[in-house]
C-alpha cells in the first residue's frame, strides 16, 4: 500500500474523530467520544470533504492539464489542428485539475472523466450526435458494440440506430414517415433507472444478482432519413463527469443532432445520458433533443440528466 493510500486514511480517520469526539477529561488530555451536533465544525467539515475528495474523485493521477486547441494531453486523442485541436478520451481519465479553454471541445468518447481537484469548462465536454449535414449523423460517444466503460448512442443517416437499456431520447420521424431508432428503457429485470451514486458511477442497472442481471446505460436513438442528402442527426451518447469542483461559463452536454434539409427532411437525434457528481456545480448540463431538419420531420426526444452534489 502507498504512502498516499495511508494517507488518505488517516485523513478520514481524524475527519471522523474531529467530528464525532471531543476533550471531556478534567486535564483537557484526553478523548471521550460524542455526536452532539455541536462538536461539528467548519474545519472539521473541511477535512472530512477533503478526505473524500481525495478517493471519490480519482487519485489525480493524470496530473494538472489545459486543453488549449494546440497542448497535447494526457488520456486523449486530438483531430485537426492547432490552435482547434478536438480533445477526444481514450480511456476513463484521472486529473488533479483540468481547463477546458473557450471555443475548445472536449469529447467524452464513452469514458469517465474524473477530476480531483477543479474542472473548469469555458468550452465544451460533450458526447453530443453530430448533424445530419456532419458525419451522416453519427452518435455520440462511440461506436455501439466498441470497448468503452460507458454506454453509447444510436446513429442518425439512412438507417437510424436504435438504443437498448437505455436512458436517452428516441429519434425523430423524417418528412417521409421513415420510423426513427427508438430506445428501450432500463427493465425492472435489471434494475430500471440508477437510484443512487453508485449505480450512477458504474453506469449498470442492477437487480442484485450476478453479470447476466448487470446492463450498461446507453444514451439516445438517431433520427430518420429518407436520403443520402438528408441524414438523420445523431442520438447524443453517454457522459460522465465526476469532479470536485465545476465552474466556467462552457457546456456539458449530450445533445441529440439536429436533422438535415434536403430534397427531404430528416428527424433530430435524440438526447442522450448525462451524469455529473459533484461538491459544487456552476454549469448545469443538458441532454437536449436534436431539432428536426424543417418542414414536417419530427424533433428528436430529450434524454436524462442526473445531476448529484454532495
Amino acid at each position: 500500500m502507498n504512502r498516499g493510500v495511508h494517507l488518505r486514511r488517516l485523513a478520514v480517520i481524524v475527519a471522523l474523530f474531529t467530528l464525532f469526539g471531543r476533550d471531556r477529561s478534567a486535564d483537557g488530555q484526553g478523548w471521550a467520544p460524542t455526536n452532539r451536533p455541536s462538536n461539528v465544525t467548519a474545519a472539521a467539515v473541511a477535512a472530512a470533504g477533503a478526505a473524500t475528495a481525495a478517493g471519490f474523485y480519482g487519485d489525480g493521477s493524470d496530473g494538472t492539464a489545459t486543453a488549449d486547441g494546440t497542448a497535447a494531453v494526457t488520456c486523449t486523442s486530438t483531430t485537426g489542428s492547432s490552435p482547434n485541436k478536438v480533445y477526444t478520451q481514450t480511456r476513463d481519465c484521472y486529473f488533479a485539475n483540468l481547463t477546458v479553454n473557450v471555443s475548445k471541445t472536449w469529447l467524452g468518447g464513452s469514458f469517465r472523466l474524473f477530476v480531483n481537484g477543479a474542472l473548469t469548462v469555458n468550452g465544451s465536454v460533450n458526447v453530443d450526435g453530430s448533424p445530419g449535414s456532419v458525419n451522416n449523423g453519427a452518435q455520440g460517444g462511440a461506436l455501439q458494440g466498441a470497448s468503452v466503460t460507458l454506454g453509447t448512442g444510436g446513429g442518425g443517416g439512412n438507417v437510424p440506430q436504435s438504443s437498448t437499456n437505455a436512458l436517452g431520447g428516441g429519434g425523430g420521424a423524417d418528412s417521409n414517415s421513415d420510423s426513427p431508432g427508438t430506445v428501450t428503457a432500463p427493465l425492472a429485470a435489471v434494475g430500471g433507472t440508477p437510484r443512487n451514486i453508485i449505480q450512477a458511477l458504474i453506469n449498470r442497472s442492477f437487480a442484485g444478482g450476478g453479470a447476466s442481471t448487470q446492463a450498461v446505460i446507453n444514451g439516445g436513438a438517431g433520427g430518420a432519413g429518407a436520403s443520402a442528402d438528408a441524414y438523420g442527426g445523431g442520438g447524443g451518447g453517454v457522459l460522465m463527469v465526476i469532479a470536485n469542483t465545476i465552474a466556467g461559463t462552457g457546456t456539458i452536454s449530450a445533445n441529440g443532432g439536429a436533422g438535415e434539409n434536403g430534397a427531404f427532411v430528416s428527424g433530430g437525434g435524440g438526447g442522450g445520458y448525462v451524469v455529473v457528481i459533484s461538491h459544487s456545480s456552476t454549469i448545469t448540463p443538458t441532454a437536449n433533443a436534436g431539432a428536426s431538419g424543417g418542414r414536417t420531420a419530427a424533433a428528436g426526444q430529450a434524454g436524462t440528466v442526473l445531476q448529484f452534489t454532495f
